[in-house]
């Protein structure tokens, strides 16, 4: 007789049976044979060294950033003194008319300027001196130099940026502290004459004269630099005085917009 094969089936289950009861129960182990285990140890408490060390460790901290501070603080101010000798020993160049208090009659025009037409064959011209100076400590090389003379009926027609027009090259001359030189600049309108009619209207302050220009030039350490100059001519209003009661004269004065008067 042969013995009845057993159900593979159930003989299956029994095992999964058995496999998950395994799994219900798993067999214990140790802390040390599990390495994602981690073992806790309790730290001991800080004594009154651990509070000094770390107080010393910060104090040594600050004074490290305090000496940082230090150093650049004083690195700046040696900037800045360095900057400061090279600026008072530079040169500067300025620029003013020779005479602030210029008369506008025949004598200054060398004869009468003619009323009207016809002109004469060769007309004085109105011409203004400037005097061109260095008050700075070294020589100063000029490079190039324009300038204008006009008339305008007030302050108001000038332009924000000044135009200058044609620059005349002076290839670098030597221009030493103290020393100046001067030079003449024509009046632009109506061929450079001033007629009677003109001075008229600038007593009656109907019109003004205005010059202006600018100098580039370089110093001895080799940076260059420019001298932007305005001066307007204006009789004074009438019946004004000055304080000790004297008289108001006409004189050119220092105006114009901001980048009419620069240095740099």
């Amino acid at each position: 007789l042969r013995q009845k094969p057993s159900n593979p089936i159930a003989s299956f289950s029994v095992q999964n049976a058995g496999s998950h009861e395994q799994q219900r129960n798993p067999a214990p182990h140790h802390a040390g044979s599990d390495p994602r285990a981690i073992n806790l140890v309790s730290l001991p408490k800080r004594d009154a060294f651990d509070y000094w060390t770390f107080g010393a460790s910060m104090a040594l901290a600050l004074v490290g950033i305090a000496g940082i501070v230090v150093g650049i603080c004083t690195l700046a101010y040696l900037r800045k003194q360095t900057q400061h000798m090279v600026t008072s020993e530079r040169a500067w160049v300025t620029v003013a008319p020779t005479d602030l208090h210029p008369k506008l009659y025949p004598a200054w025009e060398a004869g009468t300027p003619p009323t009207s037409p016809p002109v004469p064959q060769n007309p004085v011209r109105h011409q203004l001196p400037l005097t061109l100076g260095n008050r700075g400590k070294t020589p100063a090389q000029i490079d190039e130099v324009a300038c204008r003379y006009m008339r305008i009926a007030s302050m108001a027609e000038l332009p924000d940026e000044p135009v200058y027009g044609e620059f005349h090259p002076h290839g670098g001359s030597w221009l030493i502290p103290g020393d100046g030189y001067f030079g003449l600049v024509d009046l632009e309108t109506e061929n450079g004459i001033l007629y009677v009619r003109n001075v008229n209207n600038l007593k009656l302050r109907k019109e003004l004269l205005y010059v202006f220009g600018i100098v580039k030039y370089r110093d001895v350490y080799g940076d260059s630099h420019e001298t932007r100059f305005g001066y307007h001519y204006q009789f004074p209003i009438p019946g004004t005085v000055a304080a000790d009661g004297s008289e108001l004269i006409p004189r050119f004065r220092k105006d114009g917009p901001q980048k009419y008067n620069y240095a740099n």
